[in-house]
C-alpha cells in the first residue's frame, strides 16, 4: 500500500521490473519515483515470503555449483 498526493496505490503479488518501470515513468517527480522503487522491494520481499532465492547450476554430469543468492534489480 503507497499514498502518493491524494491517491492510494496497492499491489498484489510479485511486481514485474517492466511493470515497476511502467509506473516509475507515470509520474515525474523524484520523491514519487523514490516511493514507487520502495514499493517494487516491498512486492519483491512480499513474494518470497521473507526468503531468499537462490541458484545452482550444473553442466552435463558435473556436480551443482555453489548457490547464488539472485536479487532483484533497482528500477
Amino acid at each position: 500500500k503507497l499514498l502518493i498526493g491524494k491517491a492510494q496505490i496497492r499491489y498484489h503479488g510479485l511486481m514485474m521490473l517492466a511493470e515497476g518501470r511502467a509506473l516509475q515513468d507515470a509520474f515525474s517527480r523524484q520523491l514519487d519515483k523514490v516511493v514507487i522503487q520502495r514499493l517494487y522491494d516491498t512486492s519483491q520481499q512480499k513474494g518470497l515470503q521473507g526468503r531468499e532465492l537462490l541458484l545452482r547450476a550444473r553442466r552435463g554430469s558435473a556436480t551443482p555449483g555453489d548457490p547464488v543468492p539472485l536479487t532483484a534489480k533497482l528500477l
